[in-house]
């Protein structure tokens, strides 16, 4: 007599008052029902050794998908590859490489570390700088890693600004994004200065001498502090 598949109505029906019972799939695939509750269950046997895997909650995970999932896993077993071993080692790598990108500045961040502890030391704290950058800066590229990236994004940020006719501004923006990035790759925050090789040239222009003169009462107070004529 032909053993009959196992069905979702199956799996829904099935009571245990107390311990545990295993519900055969076929091929290694098990559901496990509890009194509270019923999960999925890959047992194999590999090198001598015979061992469960937990795949996951009923219904959760589905009778269709569970069949798709275990047959993955004897794909695995049959070419030598223990499961559990490379679901451990998949979950580690992946661990890895949140706590990295965890510790990877954006541009946000880099800025705001930059800010704190170079830019705020100005005359002004910083105030000029913080004002161009969340103008111009951050809302472009404020979420993207520093590390990635490139000159091509600093160009279409000083692009943009050239284009509201502020040279002068675009040039100054340059200045402050390159210091930005050299604190940032001296601390090896990015490997490499995307501002590398810009210059005035490239963005505003160069800016001619703006001469200053001294107003009338800046000439008065000046005049003011001189000494009399007979005392030099």
């Amino acid at each position: 007599m032909t053993k009959r598949a196992l069905s979702d109505a199956a799996i829904r029906n099935k009571k245990v008052a107390s311990g545990e019972t295993l519900m055969s799939a076929g091929q290694g695939l098990y559901v496990r029902v509890r009194p509270e509750s019923k999960d999925w269950l890959f047992i194999y046997s590999l090198r001598g050794k015979r061992r469960k895997m937990g795949l996951g909650a009923y219904p959760v995970l589905s009778l269709e998908d569970a069949r798709e999932r275990a047959a993955a896993l004897r794909k695995q077993v049959a070419d030598g590859t223990d499961p559990i071993l490379a679901r451990d080692a998949e979950q580690a790598r992946q661990r890895a490489a949140e706590a990295a990108n965890a510790a990877r500045h954006t541009v946000q961040t880099l800025f705001e570390e930059w800010h704190r502890r170079e830019a705020s030391k100005r005359q002004d704290q910083g105030a000029e700088i913080r004002r161009s950058f969340e103008k111009d800066v951050l809302p472009a590229i404020g979420a993207m890693y520093a590390d990635e990236v490139k000159r091509r994004n600093v160009m279409a940020i000083l692009d943009d600004v050239k284009e509201r006719n502020a040279n002068r501004i675009a040039n100054q923006l340059l200045q402050y994004l390159r210091q930005m990035f050299r604190y940032a790759a001296l601390r090896e925050i990015v490997a490499g200065d995307p501002t590398f090789g810009l210059t005035k040239k490239n963005v505003g222009g160069e800016e001619p001498e703006r001469k200053r003169y001294l107003s009338q009462d800046e000439i008065c107070e000046l005049v003011a502090k001189l000494p009399p004529a007979g005392a030099w």
